[in-house]
């Protein structure tokens, strides 16, 4: 009888474990939609089975409070899947907002190669998207995530996570979406073009100016083949002037990975 009385312990503590395998899915189903989206997740190429353990990590301490009895054999089945698909959702438009930063601040770099007039036969591979993608742009996206993970942006997102239950709980349907949600889908497209002019501005305005002076050198010295010229000038001119223009960059790039810690006011303005 003493014998037997761990089995049944053990049997009881298997049977909750796959009684919960329901909720744990559809807790998890939300942080895994952020790492589908979130360039952090997506440029690092984590696995699938280390991006779903993160995910279930992150769903464990949302278990006990969101548990609501879901039982697998009450035959709300399509139900569930349902609400899954939402949760889903729901973390792709977290990482979304999320990722705005990041990909405002490759913007800046893509915009930079383009005028230094990088082609794409020659640019490194982004492993995102498994595309050609400029040198800078690349440089700068993992300069943004490394500052990110480094001052603690981690642990801001998964904050965020929790706190987006209480604006969009679990159990609910659809969103309420009102008419404040097309200006701000629009204002964050917006806001990704005037950060990418701003910040990328000098340079661009730098690389126009020499490609100003080529075109009246070889106005003056026809000799001069200026098509080959311009691109050798546009690079030294890029490289000298990189060094100040690290700090003008820096300063920027913290101000805006900073406004990742204000997600949950964001979201709620998709959701009015």
């Amino acid at each position: 009888m003493e014998a037997a009385l761990p089995i049944q312990v053990f049997e009881q503590l298997i049977r909750a474990a796959f009684a919960s395998l329901p909720s744990l899915g559809l807790h998890a189903a939300r942080p895994l939609g952020i790492m589908l989206v979130l360039p952090v997740f997506t440029r690092m190429e984590l696995g699938a089975l280390l991006r779903a353990s993160v995910a279930l990590g992150l769903a464990l301490p949302m278990l006990a409070p969101g548990w609501n009895g879901i039982d697998p054999g009450e035959g709300n089945t399509i139900p569930l899947v349902l609400l899954a698909l939402k949760e889903l959702f729901v973390g792709a438009l977290i990482g979304f907002l999320l990722g705005i930063p990041f990909w405002s601040i490759q913007a800046v770099g893509e915009l930079i190669d383009t005028q230094r007039g990088i082609t794409s036969e020659v640019a490194p591979l982004d492993q995102a998207t498994r595309s050609p993608a400029s040198a800078m742009g690349l440089f700068l996206g993992l300069a943004a995530i490394a500052v990110f993970v480094a001052s603690g942006g981690l642990g801001m997102m998964a904050t965020t996570l929790y706190e987006s239950y209480a604006i969009w709980p679990i159990r609910s349907g659809l969103p309420r979406i009102g008419p404040g949600s097309a200006p701000a889908v629009v204002k964050s497209l917006d806001h990704v073009l005037a950060f990418t002019l701003l910040v990328a501005g000098p340079v661009v305005i730098l690389l126009l100016l020499v490609d100003l002076c080529v075109m009246l050198i070889g106005r003056f010295t026809p000799q001069l083949n200026a098509y080959d010229l311009a691109p050798l000038l546009k690079n030294i001119a890029f490289m000298v002037f990189v060094v100040l223009y690290l700090s003008y960059l820096a300063d920027y790039m913290g101000a805006e990975l900073a406004k990742t810690r204000d997600i949950a006011s964001q979201l709620e303005l998709f959701l009015r």
